[in-house]
């Protein structure tokens, strides 16, 4: 199968959609799977026949799962911490790796919790955009 994603986060506006291209012996054809007017892919990644993606939305920040085979949304985690824009993302096992701004965050699907959190910013400077308590792994270099 062959996903294409758009997404528009702009002036106030959000969007995103999920299209599925299928081809056929004498035509392609766009079907949409998935549409939202309040969520955007910051970041996604298609594994097992689920999209995981995570909304930079003002409004319905957080990571999601889409299940392709139910067209099930679901909340994994809402953003609870303000000032992390993800500009993307993968699944490795049960963990997903969020990237943005100054940092990576390790989730673990299991625990359902951020697990790690690496930065090159030093800590006073990350405690204005995150006031969690977990441990930073701080990179100097």
């Amino acid at each position: 199968k062959v996903y294409a994603l758009d997404t528009l986060s702009h002036l106030s506006r959000n969007s995103s959609r999920l299209h599925e291209i299928r081809k056929y012996a004498d035509k392609f054809e766009d079907i949409i799977v998935f549409e939202s007017d309040d969520l955007t892919f910051g970041g996604y990644f298609i594994e097992d026949n689920y999209l995981y993606f995570y909304s930079n939305s003002w409004d319905f920040p957080g990571l999601y799962n889409f299940n392709l085979d139910s067209n099930e949304l679901n909340l994994i985690k809402k953003d609870s911490y303000f000032g992390i824009y993800v500009e993307s993302m993968i699944k490795k096992d049960n963990y997903i790796y969020l990237l943005g701004y100054y940092n990576l965050i390790k989730y673990d699907l299991n625990i359902q919790k951020i697990v790690d959190i690496y930065i090159t910013l030093d800590y006073d400077e990350f405690e204005k955009y995150y006031d969690g308590n977990i441990d930073l792994i701080i990179d100097s270099g």
